[in-house]
């Protein structure tokens, strides 16, 4: 089962996906220093994962190094 995600924090996603549906979305987890990610085509009551804060920091810098 997934952990609780925030229901007052939007989820998020690139701006470079502009309108389209098939996205990775993200928002701050209702835990302490996680994340949740979820795919965006599946809706509001898509099921997610929840990483840790620095798992992610670390998975954006990644990407960011490779452009």
């Amino acid at each position: 089962m997934n952990p609780p995600t925030n229901a007052h924090t939007t989820w998020r996603k690139s701006t470079h996906s502009g309108q389209q549906a098939n996205c990775l979305e993200w928002q701050q987890a209702s835990a302490a220093q996680q994340i949740a990610l979820r795919d965006s085509k599946s809706g509001a009551h898509a099921p997610h994962l929840t990483i840790p804060h620095p798992s992610w920091l670390s998975f954006v810098d990644a990407l960011a190094d490779r452009t």
